[in-house]
């Protein structure tokens, strides 16, 4: 079954971004995941501050999501990205139709 995972991204400074954005995609791809969206949110409702940056993935299982999670090659983006911002990370199973 599908699976989903957003990425709430706040970012304290830059100096990360460029080397993560280039290096992830193809962490990703190997499981079989994709990047669908990636950019300043628009907040639709709520109260909280929103996050600078929302990612939305797709992958094509729970499974596959985790693997990628804990693939070697993302280990050292992980703490590529810690240098500069903080990750709310949410996966979900696509709703059944």
């Amino acid at each position: 079954m599908t699976y989903y995972i957003a990425g709430l991204l706040r970012i304290r400074e830059t100096g990360w971004l460029a080397e993560y954005q280039q290096r992830l995609p193809a962490v990703v791809k190997r499981h079989g995941g994709e990047i669908l969206a990636a950019g300043a949110p628009d907040r639709l409702e709520g109260v909280e501050k929103s996050p600078d940056r929302l990612i939305v993935m797709q992958f094509p299982s729970r499974e596959a999501a985790l693997a990628w999670y804990a693939d070697d090659d993302h280990s050292p983006l992980i703490e590529l990205r810690k240098t500069g911002a903080d990750l709310d990370l949410l996966g979900t199973a696509a709703a059944k139709s």
